[in-house]
């Protein structure tokens, strides 16, 4: 059985696939409400790392362009 990764061990890109799947379960599946909810809340905690994530490259970004343009 294959080890399910949290969203703090996966890539971005991989956080992305993992919520456009959920999406399609959502979608195009007939399952219960137990099962919504669940994938409801993992969805809510990958978007929350993304945006995390995000915010962390932005800082980054800006860093580097204040650094670039102090040393003009």
């Amino acid at each position: 059985m294959a080890v399910k990764k949290t969203s703090q061990e996966m890539t971005f890109a991989q956080m992305e696939a993992r919520i456009k799947e959920i999406i399609n379960t959502l979608s195009n599946s007939d399952i219960g409400l137990d099962e919504q909810v669940k994938l409801g809340e993992e969805g809510s905690a990958i978007l929350d790392q993304m945006s995390k994530k995000l915010d962390e490259l932005e800082k980054k970004a800006n860093s580097i362009i204040k650094t670039d343009s102090a040393e003009k």
